[in-house]
């Protein structure tokens, strides 16, 4: 029996699917859990010229930190990849 939906991987979601998913989550949390009273939290690391060469995104959640992105221009760490900057 073929079941009435499929899964697919996608690198370019249109966002107003990843509304419908984050929306999801967010009333599937509601309804399983307390209020997480989130906060989005972003540390920048400029240089002298104000430009940014770094930073993680992330926020709180049920009382812990969390971030899940992090980016350091790649002279400062001596690793990565140099193509990705400048990150405008």
């Amino acid at each position: 029996m073929k079941e009435p939906f499929t899964i697919a991987l996608e690198e370019q979601p249109k966002s107003e699917d990843l509304e419908v998913v984050r929306k999801g989550l967010a009333s599937c949390n509601r309804s399983n859990a307390p209020d997480d009273n989130h906060q989005r939290l972003s540390i920048l690391l400029r240089d002298d010229g104000d430009l940014v060469i770094g930073g993680a995104l992330g926020g709180t959640y049920w009382g812990r930190l969390l971030f899940g992105e992090d980016i350091v221009q790649y002279n400062l760490t001596r690793r990565g990849d140099r193509r990705s900057w400048p990150l405008t």
